[in-house]
This record gives structure tokens, C-alpha cells and sequence, in this order.
């Protein structure tokens, strides 16, 4: 997906992912905790307010905490 039409680039990703390319230039996200990759943006599922809350919450109890909540 172009990065301009990706409503969640400006959400962190969760805990443990991270993103990167792959040499055609193709988004895809790293799973540490699972040790799996995937095409689909994990924060797809966190546009839905109430469960952006229970993340933010989630990681608050785990310690990880972010910035800015």
C-alpha cells in the first residue's frame, strides 16, 4: 500500500514489530515475539478506538509504555 494512503503510519507499532522493505521496495512487518513476517500492517487492527485503548493500556501494565499517551 502507498505510504499516503496508510492511515496508521503515524501510530507506533506494537510491541516487538518492526518494519521494513524488501528489495522491489514493499512494506512488510516483523513479528519478534512470533518470529513471523507479514504484508498486513499489524496497526490496521488498531484504528478501531477502543482497541488502540486496550494496546495502550496492554503496554502501559507490561511497562513498555509510549510516549505522548
Amino acid at each position: 500500500m502507498p505510504k499516503s494512503l496508510n492511515k496508521n503510519e503515524n501510530l507506533p507499532l506494537p510491541y516487538n514489530w518492526e518494519v521494513r522493505q524488501d528489495y522491489d521496495g514493499k512494506t512488510y512487518y516483523i513479528d519478534h515475539t512470533r518470529k513471523i513476517t507479514t504484508w498486513i500492517d499489524p496497526r490496521d487492527r488498531l484504528t478501531s478506538s477502543k482497541m488502540r485503548h486496550f494496546v495502550v493500556n496492554q503496554q502501559k501494565e507490561e511497562g513498555i509504555g509510549i510516549s505522548g499517551y
